[in-house]
């Protein structure tokens, strides 16, 4: 639950609120309960070329994790010409899940982990816009960040995620839209040591047309680079392997009915490329989709 209140003439606001959530896993007949309370100011300035908004939320989660305050401040500066700055900067609280917590055993050792502490995140970017081409610097830094390897654990220290994300986005011929991302990120734990399951390089690309009523055909391609991962042995050790390095190719074609139906042909992973996103759990082969989807 949420209001706003507007002020200096509408050109600012504040919004304030509470939440409630309860969160449980029946099959492991366990929950636990978050409240917060939050607030948020944003001013502009200068025929909204200027907006600056501050943030601060306070959680509570009845004895279970330590209660948190956490905050954001962000700014956005946007020219005549178009160009447009921000800078974002703030702090975050990671609990762990009921499953991080209390999954069962296997055969490997434990899993759960009720010693489990929540990451404390501290984060910074910086981005830069123009005529549909961005470019975005980020720097996390990651205090007891929850992984799994032997079970899952906290990584002992301040974990370091950051990098550049580069954006292009135009449409190219008439009704076609072309999408372009590419991050580079630099993942490491306070030794310097790669994460795993973070992929250094990232590539999408899509192709979105809307030339034929009520239509959208999308085709959206996916390079992940190097990424470590983990591999259990039949020995029950384990062992840092490489897990990356591949593309996979979709597609969809949907048709609107009308405003609340339509059908839709869905075709993943079009060129059946054989890769795990996570070691040991396959994905899916070549799968193809019919279906119908009705909004109330």
């Amino acid at each position: 639950m949420k209001s706003r209140v507007d002020y200096l003439d509408k050109t600012s606001f504040i919004t304030a609120g509470i939440d409630y959530k309860e969160f449980e896993y029946k099959n492991l007949n366990q929950s636990y309960k978050n409240s917060a309370i939050f607030i948020t100011n944003s001013n502009s300035f200068n025929n909204n070329h200027t907006v600056i908004t501050e943030s601060i939320r306070y959680d509570d989660y009845d004895d279970t994790f330590d209660n948190k305050t956490t905050g954001k401040i962000g700014v956005k500066h946007t020219l005549a010409s178009g160009l447009s700055f921000s800078a974002n900067y703030g702090t975050s609280y990671n609990v762990p899940t009921i499953y991080h917590l209390y999954a069962p055993a296997s055969a490997w050792g434990n899993i759960g982990n009720i010693n489990l502490q929540p990451e404390e995140i501290t984060s910074f970017d910086i981005a830069l816009n123009y005529q549909g081409f961005g470019v975005r610097y980020f720097h996390n830094e990651i205090e007891n960040m929850i992984e799994f390897v032997n079970g899952f654990e906290n990584v002992d220290g301040t974990s370091t995620i950051k990098g550049y994300e580069l954006i292009f986005k135009q449409t190219i011929y008439k009704d076609t839209l072309l999408s372009l991302s590419y991050s580079n990120i630099d993942a490491t734990d306070r030794n310097g040591v790669d994460l795993s399951r973070v992929a250094n390089e990232t590539l999408k690309v899509s192709l979105d047309y809307y030339g034929i009523t009520d239509t959208h055909i999308g085709v959206y391609a996916k390079y992940i680079g190097d990424k470590k991962d983990v591999k259990f042995n039949p020995d029950f050790s384990r062992e840092i392997i490489d897990n990356g390095n591949y593309t996979v190719v979709d597609a969809i074609i949907n048709y609107d009915i009308d405003d609340n139906k339509k059908i839709y042909l869905k075709a993943d992973n079009i060129f059946d490329k054989d890769y795990q996103s996570i070691y040991g759990y396959s994905s899916n082969p070549r799968s193809i989709y019919v279906g119908f989807k009705m909004d109330f």
